[in-house]
């Protein structure tokens, strides 16, 4: 039979396209032939029987025409493993009929029919080993009936509608426009794509459950599928869900990539940017992006242009009011809907730092030990020689006075010193941001704040406080390399500061991902 199926529009079926926060819309699950079946008809063709006239000996058929199928029996062998299905009881040629594919989906999915909610079948008997699983998956609304209540249970399936089916039985959501035209443009053929088909495609190859073959620039969206091409299907499924192992596909498939951010250089670079001055930030990375920066606390989302093939350059003019020293720039690459980011500690001093002016306090005389007048210990008369005994004045040894003010005002002199102002952390980041760390990656960490301190950073229920070196005044950094057997799924560093018996902590907002390997 033919490879493809020729689409002349949907029956009876009314699309709706789903925003990208909303579960993917259901795809028609087959598109009637151009001419209807005679009555009886199962959906496969029937070759026409040539007169005796016309028998002869057949032409070899070219080996570039013959459908190879080999390659998807690493997967049927996977599958079967994992599952209850029977795969290779049959060959991975032959054509995928629906009623087979419903027993796969309920085998690996788990669907079970409600007897009230039935949907009226005409081709379907109740009395069919096949009935309830249909029921299962037609209520679940992975799959539908045609119109007239036909669900066709012998026809076949194109790989778009079984790409549509998987989708909706993975709930998996519509991408980005953005990320959705990135994908096909990946294609060669994607205008044989129909619109509602376009978003499948994109949340489908975004999933990883495509696997074209041989050539992976092309998605043949109307191709009737085979059993091991849907075996394919299934199997990448379960690899999505994280119940199969990933199998190396037999080719190299087409994939965004995520742009990639090589160095970020900040200018003036050890210097000062006073007030009416840029400070500019210059990235290398992927062509073709669109970039921006975080200043800071002092700006957020400063485009950046492309100023030659992945070379970005944006810049901040200095404010009155702006003050910062050592402030984290993050720069954002985003391509195709596909996002990085990476960040870097900026060794400058931005505006005029503002000291702060404190009113000296008036000297006041020291409190007197023995009374109210501070003359009174010159005053006291030695002990008399004629009496032999010391004067009337209260003993030293006595309950001392104390004015009024020394009660409620001021400190007295044994009174410790007043506290300083908390010790301050300005700024804090790591790098690298942009993926996870494996085993023998550096994983470094930045602090900006007060000078002369202690610092060191911690993740938060995995590792011990790590020292940090203060590598130019108020600017501290640590680094530690990844070892075995740590995964850390969304850590989260913290950073602390402590001088003259202060200490302050700051958590770094970002999470830190460590798999290892």
């Amino acid at each position: 039979m033919g490879r493809s199926r020729i689409w002349h529009g949907v029956e009876g079926l009314c699309v709706l396209i789903l925003s990208s926060t909303q579960v993917l819309a259901q795809l028609p699950p087959t598109a009637p032939p151009a001419v209807e079946a005679p009555a009886g008809d199962t959906g496969q063709e029937i070759p026409a029987q040539p007169s005796p006239a016309q028998q002869s000996p057949a032409p070899q058929t070219p080996a570039e025409d013959v459908l190879d199928v080999r390659w998807t029996q690493p997967y049927a062998k996977a599958v079967e493993q994992k599952t209850d299905i029977i795969v290779l009881n049959q060959s991975l040629d032959a054509v995928m009929t629906r009623v087979e594919l419903v027993r796969w989906l309920t085998a690996v999915f788990g669907y079970r029919p409600i007897a009230k909610k039935n949907v009226p079948l005409k081709d379907l008997p109740k009395n069919s080993p096949d009935y309830l699983n249909v029921q299962a998956v037609l209520q679940a609304g992975i799959m539908s009936t045609f119109t007239g209540g036909q669900f066709k249970p012998e026809g076949d399936i194109t790989k778009l509608e079984a790409i549509a089916i998987f989708d909706r039985a993975l709930k998996l959501n519509a991408p980005p426009k953005t990320t959705v035209d990135s994908w096909l443009a990946l294609y060669q053929d994607a205008s044989a794509i129909p619109p509602v088909g376009k978003d499948f495609i994109a949340a489908a190859a975004q999933a990883g459950l495509l696997v074209n073959y041989p050539d992976s620039a092309k998605l043949g969206p109307d191709d009737v599928l085979t059993r091991g091409e849907t075996t394919v299907l299934l199997h990448q499924s379960l690899v999505y869900q994280k119940k199969l192992a990933a199998i190396e596909p037999p080719i190299a498939q087409l994939k965004l990539e995520r742009p990639t951010i090589t160095a970020i250089d900040v200018q003036p670079a050890n210097g000062t940017a006073r007030v009416g001055q840029a400070v500019t930030v210059t990235v290398q990375g992927t062509a073709g992006s669109k970039a921006s920066f975080d200043f800071g606390d002092l700006a957020n989302n400063v485009a950046m242009q492309e100023t030659s093939p992945g070379q970005y350059q944006g810049s901040y003019q200095v404010g009155n009011q702006d003050v910062l020293i050592n402030p984290t720039v993050v720069v954002r690459l985003d391509k195709g809907g596909i996002n990085t980011q990476a960040q870097k500690v900026a060794r400058v001093q931005v505006g005029e730092p503002r000291t702060a002016t404190q009113t000296p306090e008036p000297t006041r005389p020291a409190p007197d030990l023995y009374g109210d007048n501070p003359s009174a210990a010159s005053s006291r008369r030695a002990p008399s020689a004629q009496s032999g005994s010391y004067s009337s004045d209260p003993p030293i040894a006595s309950t001392p006075r104390r004015r009024s003010d020394d009660l409620f005002g001021s400190s007295a002199p044994f009174d410790p010193p007043p506290r300083t102002s908390s010790i301050r952390i300005q700024q804090v980041g790591y790098d690298p941001t942009d993926r996870p760390l494996y085993t023998g990656d550096i994983l470094t960490v930045s602090l900006a704040g007060d000078t002369g301190g202690k610092a060191t950073f911690r993740i938060l229920g995995y590792t011990g406080p790590i020292l940090m070196k203060e590598i130019s005044p108020g600017f501290y950094e640590g680094q530690v390399q990844i070892g075995r057997n740590l995964n850390i799924p969304g850590g989260t560093i913290e950073v602390a500061l402590e001088r003259s018996g202060q200490r302050a902590a700051r958590n770094i907002p970002e999470p830190v991902n460590i798999v290892s390997r």
